[in-house]
């Protein structure tokens, strides 16, 4: 099992939830789902999601993802990161986390 993770706010993975596909903004604007491997988290999430609330944290069997997957930088780094290009199906998420951001101490992990 190869695992990668995606956050966002919990209205938005619910409605993807009732209509068995889950789309990110990001899916619209620049045509993937940002995701991460389990290191990249807490970067990404403080660097992109800093002091947002209602967040959930999304554990993705890529096994079970129905569109595809890419490991790839697209922002002229060296670091390649998960991206899925397509809807995320719920039924590759097999784990799904508060995910909190503390004032002034970021995001921790929620296990």
């Amino acid at each position: 099992m190869n695992i990668i993770y995606h956050f966002t706010k919990k209205s938005e993975w619910q409605k993807g939830k009732s209509q068995n596909a889950y789309e990110s903004p990001s899916l619209a604007t620049e045509g993937f789902i940002h995701c991460s491997t389990f290191e990249q988290i807490l970067r990404s999430a403080n660097k992109h999601a800093a002091n947002q609330q209602d967040m959930v944290l999304l554990k993705i069997d890529t096994e079970k993802l129905t569109s595809k997957l890419v490991f790839e930088n697209t922002s002229g780094g060296t670091e390649p990161y998960p991206h899925i290009y397509g809807v995320l199906n719920p039924a590759a998420v097999i784990e799904e986390y508060d995910f909190v951001c503390e004032k002034d101490k970021g995001y921790h992990l929620p296990f």
